[in-house]
């Protein structure tokens, strides 16, 4: 199965743990920084999880347009979330 991991966070703690949970799928797994790449189609996916930072009360603005543009596409009503509070920090794995 095919596993889409789309991230976006302000630290870099977000794509340590995004890279973590990649290695744990495996070769199935890519990667995409929604701050630094374009979305890809979601059809091509069996799985999407979404990852970002928090930062009073909120997702990064190119995650949360990632989310508004994506809400009605079935390969998204079931995709999974990892949140990262705000003192997160890249030096300090979360997993």
């Amino acid at each position: 199965m095919k596993t889409l991991i789309v991230y976006a966070g302000r630290n870099g703690s977000t794509q340590k743990t995004a890279e973590r949970i990649a290695g744990q799928i495996g070769a199935e797994a890519e990667l995409v920084n929604l701050q630094k790449q374009p979305a890809p189609e979601l059809t091509e996916y069996d799985n999407v999880i979404l990852g970002g930072s928090i930062l009073a009360g909120s997702v990064p603005k190119t995650l949360q347009k990632f989310i508004a543009q994506q809400r009605e596409d079935a390969a998204f009503q079931e995709s999974k979330y990892f949140p990262l509070l705000p003192n997160g920090r890249a030096d300090r794995p979360v997993l």
